[in-house]
């Protein structure tokens, strides 16, 4: 069956881009339209008239329930703009997004904000879990009938999400640890930092990276998982006192998240700036895109936080509203970026 995801998969684009061309809307390079046009000839597809009666006399809402975009971890802003070019492209069509961001440290916070969500009459939902994985269990199982939703960023087990857009945990975890044994293949003190709730996505990144070295003799690893429930995320200064304390031959830290940047600047305020160590952690922020340029972290797994939330939003309006069957699981590359190739990442 022809479906826009397929003619886009075929002419390399996005599914928007199809859109663009199928409503002539422009925005589409002649080139680029005639190859789009073409495999729509030769697939035969038909617009669905019925999501299109829909798009004319129906205005949809989608709901956006994530963490708040904090500047200081840089992670949440890139997911956003992701968000506004979807919301940018469909707003043509009677789609709204309305952001309901919640306090990732908070769980009053977030039923707060689930709440406001769900009583603004939405028609679908993405959602970027936080910590409080028993809570969300129990929100999304309240709303299972009544509103779809779109899990990016990472799972939740047991819950009915229509989609999930995601990297493998578990194996970015062991990848980085390949790069960490490549970065020093003498044995040594290595840590890592992470969350200590079982089951999150960044303590499956760090059993990905300790199981890879379980047969490596002489590597001793040290794991510090902060209650950063308790304390806001940003602030790890105080494991980091505590991991140089306790292991001050450490060579290598794996940070399992967006805060490799602290890292640097700890050492910095610690006159260590001349210890080099080596740092791999995730996501291009600014401060760890102005790191990794200056030679100051070695690897960033990058998760385009962007692309998945775009994804996101343009799951829901598939399901929703051209009524198209759409993938259970969105699996993101693991793409490592360095010094040499940072310049080529562009953010959408």
């Amino acid at each position: 069956m022809a479906t826009l995801k397929e003619i886009a998969r075929r002419a390399n684009v996005s599914i928007g881009t199809v859109d663009r061309v199928i409503h002539n809307r422009g925005n589409v390079s002649s080139k680029k339209e005639a190859v789009i046009r073409k495999i729509i000839e030769d697939m035969d597809y038909k617009p669905n008239l019925h999501a299109q009666q829909l798009q004319k006399n129906k205005k949809v809402t989608f709901g956006v329930l994530m963490p708040e975009s904090n500047p200081r971890l840089g992670y949440w802003p890139i997911a956003e703009r992701g968000i506004e070019k979807a919301r940018e492209e469909l707003s043509k069509h009677n789609v709204r997004v309305e952001f309901f961001p919640y306090d990732a440290n908070s769980e009053a916070s977030f039923l707060k904000m689930s709440s406001r969500a769900t009583e603004n009459g939405i028609d679908g939902l993405l959602i970027a879990p936080g910590l409080y994985l028993d809570v969300i269990q129990k929100f999304t199982a309240a709303i299972d009938k009544r509103i779809p939703y779109v899990f990016f960023d990472s799972p939740i087990q047991g819950t009915r999400s229509i989609c999930n857009i995601l990297q493998d945990a578990y194996q970015s975890g062991r990848l980085s640890a390949r790069l960490m044994h490549l970065l020093l293949p003498d044995p040594g003190t290595i840590a890592i930092i992470t969350v200590s709730q079982i089951g999150n996505h960044l303590r499956n990144r760090a059993e990905g990276f300790l199981d890879y070295f379980r047969d490596k003799s002489g590597y001793h690893l040290h794991l510090f998982c902060p209650d950063i429930i308790n304390s806001p995320m940003h602030d790890i200064d105080h494991v980091l006192e505590r991991l140089f304390d306790r292991c001050p031959g450490v060579r290598g830290i794996f940070a399992t998240n967006a805060l490799v940047y602290k890292i640097v600047d700890f050492l910095n305020i610690k006159s260590a700036a001349d210890k080099k160590l080596a740092l791999i952690g995730y996501d291009l922020t600014a401060r760890n895109t102005a790191c990794i340029k200056n030679g100051l972290i070695d690897f960033l797994i990058s998760q385009k936080p962007e692309i998945q939330s775009y994804r996101g939003i343009y799951s829901l309006y598939r399901h929703v509203v051209l009524k198209e069957s759409i993938e259970e699981k969105i699996m993101m590359p693991l793409d490592i970026v360095t010094r040499e190739n940072i310049g080529f990442y562009q953010n959408l």
